[in-house]
């Protein structure tokens, strides 16, 4: 199989809850390619996942620092950090997502007595 074949199927096995088959395909896909962030985001899910927060954290933070613009890995590091952190599966990222706040413009600039504000729309 292929790098992206084994990281496809180790997201379904993960979420099919079939961690230990997920590992096999996460290390498959690491000797395909060790520089790639995708394979340490997986394996900080399942740390996640099995409350081993610590290794999590330091797993999304190996896939942060390989690819700075993978943003799963950077929503995942954001919210396991968080203060307010509370697990729930609904919040992992898997895979690279379009932030699509980043292409809205959010806010309108008016100008009063040549003083410009910004309004959110």
């Amino acid at each position: 199989m292929s790098f992206d074949e084994n990281i496809e199927k180790a997201i379904y096995l993960i979420k099919s809850k079939k961690y230990d088959e997920a590992l096999t395909c996460i290390h498959l896909a690491m000797l395909q390619n060790d520089i790639s962030a995708k394979p340490h985001n997986l394996l900080g899910i399942i740390c996640e996942i099995n409350g081993d927060l610590d290794s999590a954290l330091k797993h999304y933070n190996v896939a942060y620092s390989l690819d700075a613009t993978f943003k799963s890995a950077y929503k995942n590091l954001e919210r396991i950090s968080s203060f307010n952190y509370v697990f729930n599966f609904n919040d992992l990222y898997y895979e690279d997502f379009k932030d699509d706040t980043a292409d809205k413009n959010l806010y309108t600039l008016e100008y009063t007595n040549n003083i410009g504000h910004l309004i959110l729309k």
